[in-house]
């Protein structure tokens, strides 16, 4: 998402807006030269960009999704032939 904010001005207002302190969220972004990469992983960024975030845009978690899609496998029953009558 910083990425697509692109401008530095842009992510300190977006913040703001997601409910990050003013104070915190400008020095944050502008204390040193911190990339892009280095912002996504401060503690502003995770408080601001949740997972509800996302999911107000229609969004699935990659949890969810491969929950359905990784579910453990159940075998089928083994069949018993007439002539097979050692099993039974």
């Amino acid at each position: 998402m910083l990425k697509h904010w692109r401008t530095k001005r842009t992510i300190v207002r977006r913040f703001i807006r997601l409910g990050i302190r003013p104070q915190m969220a400008w020095r944050r972004v502008y204390d040193g030269r911190r990339s892009l990469w280095s912002l996504s992983h401060s503690p502003q960024a995770d408080q601001a960009l949740r997972n509800a975030y996302f999911a107000e845009r229609g969004l699935v978690p990659l949890v969810e999704r491969f929950g359905r899609l990784w579910t453990t496998p159940v075998a089928p029953r083994q069949l018993q032939l007439p002539w097979d009558t050692a099993r039974s």
